[in-house]
């Protein structure tokens, strides 16, 4: 499994993106309990800090901080990942290999970049097609970190209140 390109360091905050190896899939939707357990699981053996999260249909998008100390994003990847093939019921609609071999990890190095990877992750339904309001995708962060995101990043609101004004 390749994850990093650049070197990892202790106490850093890193975006990451996994898929599956079938793009055409929704089983981390259709088993989110599972999904939900074994991030639990791998926090619980090796801690980090996940700052913003969303969950595709067949793509994961988080923002972690790693401890001090600890620059470990391989094996806490390995074991999410590999806890999750293992307890999927193998009912033959996920194609193995469940994963794509490849996680997508950038280093994050400012308040900035770390904003700006929050408000990806949870606008991501929306740039995908799946829901019109960002607020309306159950498997996202942004319902704990709604009152940190700008506005003007999460969209439009539905319905603007009469004492404001949308100003473009």
């Amino acid at each position: 499994m390749s994850i990093l390109s650049f070197p990892a360091r202790p106490g850093a905050s890193y975006f990451f993106t996994v898929r599956l190896a079938d793009p055409a899939s929704s089983a981390l939707i259709d088993h989110i309990s599972l999904l939900r357990d074994c991030v639990a699981l791998t926090r619980k053996r090796l801690p980090f800090e996940i700052s913003a999260a969303c969950v595709l249909p067949a793509a994961l998008h988080m923002v972690w901080t790693l401890p001090k100390g600890d620059d470990d994003t391989v094996r806490r990847w390995r074991l999410i990942r590999a806890t999750f093939s293992k307890h999927l019921p193998d009912d033959g609609r996920v194609p193995k290999p469940v994963w794509q071999r490849r996680v997508w990890g950038l280093p994050i190095r400012s308040p900035l970049e770390m904003t700006l990877y929050k408000v990806h992750c949870v606008t991501a339904p929306v740039r995908e097609g799946l829901v019109t309001y960002a607020e309306d995708w159950a498997y996202s962060s942004l319902q704990q970190s709604s009152g940190q995101m700008p506005l003007s990043v999460l969209g439009q609101p539905r319905q603007t209140p009469p004492q404001l004004r949308l100003v473009s």
